[in-house]
């Protein structure tokens, strides 16, 4: 009897190259997009929340400003960035371009004084000074840049203006001139919101 020779089919080692190759490319662009994807996705949860936050915190001084009836006056220290924003019997005292870290911190609170708004700046590191427990307005991990009141907008004198600027981010993501650092690596972690509105006041 005759042997009948079995051939043998088998990958060559340049082929066996060529498919490594291949395949990791692809590994490569999966994983990038899927980097991609998660960048964008926290930061738009980043942005949301600062912009949520920051309408909220524009809307509760407006509708102080709207619909109190009092006087509305502020004082700002520059040298320690503490300032008082007084509305009627609402005070918000807050302190720019500070972090809020923990839960018992207070960068831009908020309480209601017996009397005599704006006779001190208050100790927000502590929280005394405050009537009662200060209400924080913002969350963790955000900063408030911007707080300003026009109480003679176009020269009316029950019209006013309110712009209110609000960071979220470490100091490590900050460019420096009040925003983020863009698309570099962490830049997801970082979202700024500035919003502006006119408030005529109802009351007075």
């Amino acid at each position: 009897m005759s042997k009948v020779p079995i051939k043998q089919a088998g990958f060559t080692i340049l082929e066996l190259m060529i498919a490594t190759t291949v395949f990791s490319v692809v590994l490569l662009l999966c994983t990038y997009g899927i980097m991609h994807i998660s960048r964008t996705f926290h930061k738009g949860l980043s942005s949301a929340a600062t912009q949520e936050v920051t309408r909220s915190a524009l809307d509760e001084i407006g509708q102080a400003i709207q619909f109190s009836g009092g006087p509305v006056m502020q004082i700002y220290n520059p040298a320690t960035k503490i300032g008082v924003l007084c509305v009627n019997n609402q005070r918000y005292t807050y302190i720019l371009d500070k972090q809020l870290i923990s839960p018992q911190q207070n960068v831009m609170a908020v309480d209601n004084p017996a009397s005599n708004c704006l006779g001190g700046l208050q100790d927000l590191a502590t929280g005394t000074g405050f009537s009662g427990t200060p209400r924080e307005l913002l969350s963790r991990r955000m900063r408030l840049t911007k707080l300003d009141i026009d109480d003679n907008y176009g020269g009316d004198t029950s019209l006013y203006k309110v712009t209110i600027k609000v960071i979220y981010g470490d100091d490590d993501l900050l460019d420096g001139t009040g925003g983020c650092i863009g698309n570099n690596f962490g830049g997801q972690f970082c979202a700024s919101s500035e919003l502006t509105t006119l408030v005529r006041k109802r009351v007075q």
